[in-house]
């Protein structure tokens, strides 16, 4: 009975021990499964050492201290084995830490390098622990040198990386300490030269002499001020050049464009010497009609016109604008005749870089930067070259105005920014522009009764294939269908460069039918109200088939003839008519000769040899007998343009290929390209 109750004593104590938390001086960290299971274990090996915690406990505060992932691993053991330590450590080191993972701590240990921002001493930790990842059963003093190997391997610098393996550190952390000194050092040293370099940026040789005698003289107070007298001089010296240097440049700018040009040009508009056009006083002649009567509905050629009173000739570059449809408005910038669109929809004024090329020094404005992004009507993003001030000369008024200089297909356009700032009013029944207290003629070209077609249901077109879709014509309030016939084209500004539209004579109706074309190697879908075309109205068709008749009068050409002669042994004279007849009606689909080559530019191939090595074949040795036959057919296909001359990288041999008439056919091997 005294033993039994001493066992229930020494239970009832075991059990007390168990519920009693006074023992424990240090808790074990929770672990989750996220961070490294090796240093868990390590952190809680320490604290059951301080805790004196025998190996029930162990287990014990150890299965309470998982979470989360590592949680799970405790959940998936049997009962019996929750609370034994040594089964709860070999569950996570399966899970979390296992041997099959040597080789890929080896791979990246021996692939780590020191990152853009990374210290010596955040390189070396992971060096380290890499270090006994990967060689777990290696000693204590090997994987010490192959950490520090690695460490040397993985700095950047490489001059860093030869001092420290000539200084043999013992270790990795002599190795780290060895670079930290290095890398401070070398701080320094940068400052130092840096600060070095700028000294000798500002100060010249002579001036170096002289601070070499002022430290070297017994009385520095006396150097000092013979050195700032010195000093002075050099800035008076520096400054007097520099004002003849300003006056050498006015002069000769008032040489080049004054007196050059004023002297020995006369005015364009009173035709007086000795000075310019936009210098002179008297009013200005025809400015009211620039270029005939007004609206004539088309766009001249810009012309700059410089006379000359020894010679009456014109010289000067010459550019079309665009002819779109649209309302423009007659102007000089400078000493040129332009035409500018009227856009309401454009909140910027632009200038061609045509035009602002073709302007005089003296007209042309300095152009500062543009940050803001201009797009065009497409979309597109347009490149500015800068912004200025222009003179913008409305018969006898001028007006100065800001403007955007870049590619444009039009002379200029004038945006809502100038039209706000001078009070412009657009009178389109009267044809007029009104500009504040002054007004000017509006011209009107182009085709501007245009039918927009949009899709009406969603097709998809197959990759390199072409299909015929039903397209339904936009009215506006008020507009009606052209009455008899119409034509189909492309619409410059509906931005799908690998669909092409076919141009197309249909009859005029609600519903049209479109022909369109897909270039590109994936299929393409056009969805409902999108614009594929644009239809306007045809005044009147021609007949195209009097090529046909003349075929017809002539008869068949002499080498069609020629062919049909020499093919036709085996047909009957009821089908050689027949042949014969079928030749005459289509003979216009066949060459007449080797110059006679036809092509198409719908489709551009291209062949994409990616990242492959080029290869350059050494010319073949040709039998001097055949060199006239390649030196013909190489000027033949240079004259017709089917080759050109070529500095490639990639080059194929030629080979001629001997026909059954004796001649020779000129090929080229490719057997090379294809593999």
């Amino acid at each position: 009975m005294l033993g039994k109750k001493t066992k229930l004593t020494n239970q009832s104590a075991d059990i007390f021990a168990y519920t009693d938390n006074s023992g424990v001086k240090i808790k074990p960290c929770q672990y989750d499964g996220s961070t490294s299971w090796t240093d868990c274990l390590s952190n809680f090996e320490m604290c059951a050492l301080v805790n004196n915690w025998l190996e029930n406990r162990k287990g014990l505060y150890l299965a309470v201290s998982l979470m989360g992932q590592a949680q799970a691993v405790l959940g998936d053991l049997p009962s019996e084995k929750r609370q034994n330590f040594y089964d709860l450590v070999s569950a996570l080191e399966e899970r979390f830490a296992p041997s099959s993972e040597t080789e890929l701590y080896r791979v990246q240990f021996k692939e780590r390098r020191q990152k853009a921002s990374e210290s010596h001493p955040e390189l070396g930790q992971p060096i380290r622990r890499l270090s006994n990842l990967a060689y777990p059963t290696a000693p204590l003093d090997v994987r010490e040198t192959l950490a520090k190997e690695q460490f040397i391997d993985a700095l950047v610098d490489s001059e860093m990386r030869l001092r420290i393996k000539q200084s043999r550190p013992k270790g990795l952390n002599d190795a780290v300490r060895l670079a930290v000194e290095l890398g401070a050092y070398n701080k320094a040293e940068n400052k130092v030269r840096e600060g070095r370099g700028y000294l000798r940026q500002t100060m010249n040789d002579d001036e170096l002499d002289r601070e070499e005698k002022i430290s070297n003289s017994d009385s520095p107070n006396k150097d000092i001020a013979s050195w700032m007298q010195t000093m002075e001089k050099s800035l008076s010296t520096l400054t007097t050049e520099m004002a003849k240097l300003k006056t050498i440049g006015t002069s000769y700018n008032k040489t080049r464009y004054t007196q050059s040009k004023r002297t020995n040009k006369n005015c364009y508009n009173c035709g007086k010497f000795g000075h310019l056009a936009r210098d002179c006083r008297i009013p200005r002649r025809n400015q009211n009609n620039y270029n005939g009567n007004k609206g004539d509905g088309s766009v001249k050629t810009l012309k700059k016109i410089r006379k000359q009173h020894n010679r009456k000739t014109k010289e000067g570059a010459v550019t079309t604008a665009s002819e779109d449809a649209g309302m423009y408005v007659k102007l000089n910038v400078g000493d040129i005749e332009a035409k500018f669109v009227v856009d309401t929809g454009a909140t910027l004024t632009l200038v061609s870089s045509k035009l602002y090329d073709m302007l005089t020094p003296l007209d042309k404005s300095y152009l500062s930067e543009v940050k803001t992004t201009v797009r065009s009507v497409c979309g597109n993003k347009l490149e500015l070259r800068g912004k200025g001030r222009f003179n913008l000369h409305f018969g006898p008024n001028m007006l100065q105005s800001e403007a955007v200089v870049t590619d444009l297909q039009v002379d200029g356009i004038l945006g809502l920014d100038f039209m706000k700032r001078h009070n412009c009013l657009i009178d389109v029944k009267n044809g007029l522009f009104c500009i504040g207290d002054f007004k000017v003629d509006l011209c009107f070209q182009g085709s501007i009764g245009c039918y927009r077609v949009v899709a009406s249901e969603a097709v998809v077109i197959p990759p390199r294939s072409e299909i015929v879709i039903n397209g339904t014509v936009c009215l506006a309030e008020g507009q009606k269908l052209p009455a008899d016939n119409a034509l189909l084209e492309a619409n410059d500004h509906a931005g799908k460069d690998y669909i092409l539209t076919a141009r197309t004579l249909v009859r005029s109706g609600e519903k049209v039918p479109v022909r369109l074309m897909n270039t590109e190697q994936d299929p393409k879908t056009i969805y409902p109200g999108t614009t594929i075309a644009q239809m306007s109205s045809v005044n009147q068709v021609l007949d195209g088939n009097i090529s046909s008749n003349e075929q017809k009068h002539e008869g068949l050409r002499p080498d069609l003839q020629d062919l049909l002669d020499r093919t036709s042994d085996e047909l009957t004279s009821k089908d050689k008519q027949k042949v014969k007849s079928l030749l005459v009606e289509n003979q216009n689909l066949f060459a007449s000769s080797d110059v006679d080559l036809g092509r198409t530019k719908l489709v551009k191939h291209e062949i994409n040899t990616g990242n492959a090595r080029p290869f350059k074949e050494p010319p073949r040795r040709t039998p001097y007998h055949l060199n006239k036959v390649v030196n013909d057919n190489l000027d033949k296909m240079l004259q017709k343009g089917i080759i050109e001359p070529s500095h490639s990288p990639w080059a194929a041999g030629i080979v001629l290929v001997k026909k059954k008439d004796d001649s020779y056919r000129f090929c080229v091997d490719y057997r090379r390209l294809k593999v």
